[in-house]
C-alpha cells in the first residue's frame, strides 16, 4: 500500500480504530490530500507552518 491510494487510508483508519469525520491529515504533496478526501478524512495541504496552523484552527480544532 502507499498513498495516495485509498486502501492506504482505510487501513490506517481500521488499524487506528479511527473515524474517517473525526480524523486530520496533513500533506504537502496534493495528490496524499485528495486521497485522504476521498475516503472522508479531512486533510490540509501543507504549504508552510503559518497556512498550515491558519488552515487547522479554521477547518478542525484550536492548535498551538
Amino acid at each position: 500500500m502507499i498513498k495516495p491510494g485509498r486502501d492506504v487510508f482505510e487501513y490506517l483508519l481500521r488499524r487506528y480504530n479511527l473515524t474517517a469525520t473525526e480524523t486530520a491529515f496533513v500533506d504537502d504533496y496534493p495528490p496524499n490530500v485528495a486521497g485522504a478526501k476521498a475516503v472522508g478524512i479531512e486533510a490540509v495541504l501543507f504549504r508552510n507552518a503559518d497556512q498550515c496552523r491558519q488552515d487547522i484552527a479554521a477547518r478542525l480544532v484550536s492548535v498551538r
